[in-house]
């Protein structure tokens, strides 16, 4: 037979005389009890700061991807008609470019384009909560 659980311990010392008659009960028994209770408390406590803290994070995040989705957005999408200039160059074009990054002078080459046009896709879809798109 499994241990009885915290909850099922303390309802049995309820029921069996500690809610009107606490001093006639086992205090060993008591003390146990009530060490038990405090340990699950305590880790309740620290899966429920260890989750806050993860969401904490999960939302920052998500901020930091829509400011940058935003900024993408500024920059890619035409501010006379509203066309999504990335959509301009794909698949159609292609855009060889050279740039200077940490002292390195790195060309970027062939349909890169694309490959940012995809991923600035994938993030959004991922923000909105869809999949595959």
């Amino acid at each position: 037979m499994a241990e009885p659980t915290v909850n099922e311990r303390i309802t049995e010392y309820l029921t069996n005389g500690g809610l009107f008659n606490p001093e006639l009960m086992d205090h060993n028994a008591v003390r146990d009890l009530l060490m038990d209770a405090r340990t699950e408390i305590t880790d309740l406590m620290d899966a429920y700061l260890y989750y806050a803290q993860l969401f904490k994070k999960t939302v920052e995040r998500k901020h930091i991807l829509e400011n940058a989705l935003r900024k993408i957005d500024q920059a890619t999408i035409s501010h006379v008609d509203g066309r999504d200039l990335l959509d301009e160059l794909h698949p159609r074009r292609t855009l060889d470019i050279k740039r200077r990054v940490d002292g390195v002078e790195t060309w970027f080459e062939g349909d890169w384009l694309s490959n940012l046009r995809d991923a600035r896709n994938e993030a959004r879809a991922a923000l909105e909560g869809k999949k595959d798109e």
